[in-house]
């Protein structure tokens, strides 16, 4: 959907490279951080691909290439990174919570949305964090 790609003013062309190259293709991770029209905030594009998101081998783990990315490229140089990912327990989604320290997790006041946080909380357990560490807040949306 890439609602904080576009919310930020950075003006993503359907086919830039996203978070998809970082964790699945290993392109040349400097090029796909772009600036935005905030100051100090760089991002790296959510991709308007969906058929990338369907690929997706959704019996396989997470990899560690996110979280290799974030401590060369992004740890030298940002004090805070912000991984926008798709509205799903997908592939890219799973990267991400593997990768990062803390978890803001999204949601609409609905009675699907409240039933996806255990989704999230027993996908944590899974891979060893625990919930209690790693789910710093949930923002709603409206």
């Amino acid at each position: 959907q890439s609602n904080l790609s576009s919310g930020l003013g950075a003006s993503v062309r359907n086919n830039q490279k996203g978070l998809h190259d970082i964790v699945y293709k290993s392109n040349d991770l400097k090029s796909i951080i772009c600036e935005t029209k905030k100051d100090s905030v760089d991002l790296i594009p959510a991709s308007f691909l969906s058929e990338q998101f369907r690929e997706l081998d959704i019996h396989r783990g997470p990899s560690n290439n996110l979280k290799l990315f974030l401590n060369e490229y992004c740890a030298p140089f940002y004090d805070i990174c912000i991984i926008d990912t798709p509205p799903s327990l997908g592939g890219l989604t799973k990267e991400a919570f593997v990768a990062g320290d803390k978890l803001i997790a999204c949601l609409t006041p609905e009675p699907f949305s409240i039933l996806g946080l255990q989704k999230i909380r027993e996908f944590l357990s899974s891979v060893g964090k625990p919930e209690e560490e790693h789910i710093l807040g949930i923002a709603l949306s409206f």
